[in-house]
């Protein structure tokens, strides 16, 4: 399993066919703000799971969201998301996420 956090932001990422990818991301939901996808890395990959683990007992602090993406396919994709508030879709996001998947078989 390759573990892919905000430092694979903007990198591209071999892998073969059955491999997982397990994406983290900081999120802060107390805030409004999340994480969506643009682009799944489809047809290449699938996500198979996600989940969201909270970073502390505090009031308004954040956490983490994982997802787990497995490659089912060859050739190249991309997968994105965007950290925005779903109501306020008509602002730029406040920050952007994207690596490249190439995988083979």
């Amino acid at each position: 399993m390759l573990q892919v956090d905000e430092n694979y932001d903007g990198r591209e990422v071999s892998l073969r066919s059955s491999e997982t990818i397990e994406l983290r991301l900081k999120e802060n939901r107390t805030t409004g703000f999340g994480w969506t996808f643009k682009s799944k890395g489809e047809p290449v990959c699938t996500l198979v799971d996600e989940s969201f683990s909270s970073g502390g007992r505090s009031l308004g602090s954040g956490g983490t969201h994982t997802w787990h993406l497995r490659v089912v396919g060859s050739g190249t994709a991309i997968v994105e998301l965007v950290y925005a508030r779903r109501w306020q879709q008509e602002q730029p996001p406040a920050r952007t996420f994207k690596f490249t998947v190439r995988a083979g078989g």
